[in-house]
């Protein structure tokens, strides 16, 4: 799919740091399952695979990977967004974003 630009729906005031590794982010809070299923709606997302903990959703200009815990509760949703599907992310956030508790982090 080529070149991408990374987003991250993480809890508000979550740590965020940069290391080798890529981002990480620590919080305690954990997502309810509504905000997956509003993204999945809202962005037209098909899951395309399940493994260790994760969930891939894909259309045509992004990928959207949950993250589950020890516990499978949602700690991280993470995107990666091609070819003129940050807009759409950003759209879809603006229409949702009251009813979650939430941060859109774009590095």
């Amino acid at each position: 799919m080529g070149r991408y630009k990374a987003a991250f729906i993480i809890p508000i005031n979550a740590e965020k740091f940069l290391d080798d590794d890529g981002w990480n982010f620590v919080s305690p809070a954990r997502f309810a399952p509504e905000i997956r299923n509003y993204f999945i709606e809202a962005l037209n997302l098909n899951l395309v695979e399940q493994y260790l903990g994760i969930e891939r959703y894909l259309t045509a200009n992004m990928q959207m990977s949950v993250i589950f815990d020890d516990e499978n509760q949602i700690e991280l949703i993470n995107f990666q967004v091609y070819d003129g599907g940050l807009p759409i992310l950003l759209k879809s956030w603006e229409d949702g974003k009251a009813s979650f508790n939430v941060e859109l982090f774009i590095p």
